[in-house]
């Protein structure tokens, strides 16, 4: 089956972005998945594939893996529009409603990120109907707020708790991913749930490595739950509400487009902001002693309570009254010392700051915020500066 993209019309120039880009792809080699299978049965199971001559694998101890071409075409889609690179996939058929999806795919990457759609081409031979005998839903689950709040908050019943291990913690970096595991057994344990761990290095593939993760990690979470046995429905938890939604690799316009007749993608917890999310969670105690949000760590184990992402959702949980009783952040105490400290605020973040120095009733912690936008702004008038003097711009 193919999917074939337009061919340019004869009013187009040789400067146009589109018909270069067609051009090129016309001499570029296409982008070849193939050699997906299984080494054994049972558990512990592992999951090959070879993906333009590097190889990738998923592997878990505790289910039976099962191995489908949606799945590295999900993984390998953006890469190839970005390479400008027909997707071949060899040895296996690819599901009609999935080859449909892409179209819709290609069509809003190409909108918001500028990529061309390809041709995606596999093997013909019908496929054999691979419908779970456990209908079971599973839920993304990393243990920070959005997810927490999928899991905890009103909304359909989960079966399983999923972890992917080599996408925020690296495939490499065995002790983190040993103190989150536990921490997330004990979350598992405490809501009577099943944590399935998914091991990867799709992360170290050359051609993920030179993708920008906010838009990759969608196909990338597509690709780990098409490897999932007896799971027919999987939530991805939103990251914006609705309002404010921006160009993400998980989007309400996107994730239900990664499904197959099979498989059904839902996002989820897209009507609930993040202030809306903690108050909605701040008062379990699994919450309070496991919630992770932090992404830099500074070779802590757990909340760092130095990053801009840590002082944010203390900030918040603070304006709250609810930042009290939260082990999860063990540096709780020096809220208005450890926000000071925070020098680097991303634009998208600043009105959220702003929104919580109009709400905040205590005045120091005003006065901390305003440090923080004031060392933010200093801190890019300087590296703007620093631009036009090295590049004259």
């Amino acid at each position: 089956m193919n999917i074939t993209t337009a061919q340019p019309r004869e009013a187009d120039t040789l400067t146009s972005p589109a018909l270069l880009q067609t051009a090129i792809r016309m001499k570029a080699a296409p982008l070849r998945i193939r050699h997906l299978r299984l080494d054994g049965q049972g558990v512990p199971s592992r999951l090959t594939v070879d993906v333009d001559g590097c190889p990738v694998w998923y592997e878990s101890a505790d289910v039976s893996l099962h191995a489908r071409a949606e799945g590295m075409a999900s993984a390998f889609l953006l890469p190839a529009m970005k390479a400008g690179r027909d997707l071949q996939i060899e040895g296996v058929s690819i599901s009609p409603l999935w080859l449909e999806h892409a179209r819709t795919l290609m069509a809003q990457f190409s909108a918001w990120w500028g990529y061309t759609p390809v041709a995606i081409s596999s093997d013909p031979a019908p496929r054999a109907a691979d419908l779970p005998e456990k209908r079971r839903t599973a839920l993304f689950f990393t243990g920070g707020v959005d997810s927490f709040y999928s899991l905890l908050c009103p909304g359909e019943p989960i079966d399983d708790l999923v972890y992917v291990q080599g996408f925020d913690v690296g495939i490499d970096d065995l002790r983190r991913a040993e103190d989150t595991r536990q921490h997330l057994q004990q979350i598992a344990d405490g809501t009577g749930h099943r944590l399935i761990t998914v091991r990867t290095n799709l992360r170290t593939h050359p051609l993920i490595r030179g993708m920008n993760w906010i838009q990759e990690h969608g196909g990338a979470l597509a690709s780990a739950a098409y490897t999932l046995p007896d799971v027919h429905r999987v939530l991805i938890s939103a990251s914006y509400t609705s309002p404010f939604q921006v160009p993400c690799g998980t989007h309400p316009a996107t994730d239900t487009f990664w499904s197959n007749e099979q498989l059904t993608f839902v996002h989820q917890g897209a009507e609930a902001g993040r202030m809306d999310k903690l108050r909605g969670i701040a008062d379990h105690p699994l919450v309070q002693r496991h919630l992770r949000v932090c992404w830099k760590n500074y070779g802590r184990r757990d909340n760092c309570c130095r990053c801009e992402k840590c002082l944010r959702t203390m900030l918040m949980l603070d304006l709250l009254g609810k930042l009290g009783p939260f082990e999860a952040f063990p540096l709780r105490q020096q809220l208005f010392r450890r926000a000071c400290g925070v020098s680097t605020i991303a634009r998208p973040i600043v009105p959220i700051y702003r929104d919580l120095l109009l709400a905040h009733p205590r005045r120091l912690i005003r006065l901390a915020i305003r440090i923080m936008l004031l060392r933010s702004w200093l801190r890019s008038r300087k590296q703007a500066i620093l631009r036009r003097f090295l590049h004259g711009d």
